[in-house]
């Protein structure tokens, strides 16, 4: 059978940065959503503000050679490339 080349593509990637979390976190009444709260929980925040080594890091480790990423909560999006090992 012939060897097929598929590439892995991670959709729906989330970050965040302090600036975002704090705006957020200032939201009152129904402007506020409540699932921020889970970005408090073990190291949610910290991964979804690393762009960097450590996301790449974590990619590798899961098989993912390319990502879509957009900033939690909806704020626009932008698509991310990168070259894999």
């Amino acid at each position: 059978m012939e060897d097929i080349n598929v590439k892995i593509i991670a959709i729906e990637e989330h970050w965040n940065s302090p600036n975002i979390r704090d705006a957020l976190d200032r939201l009152q009444g129904a402007a506020r959503d409540e699932s921020v709260v889970l970005n408090t929980m073990g190291d949610t925040q910290a991964r979804l503000e690393d762009i960097g080594r450590g996301r790449i890091e974590a990619m590798d480790a899961a098989g993912i050679d390319d990502v879509a990423i957009e900033p939690v909560q909806g704020l626009g999006f932008f698509r991310g490339t990168r070259r894999t090992k």
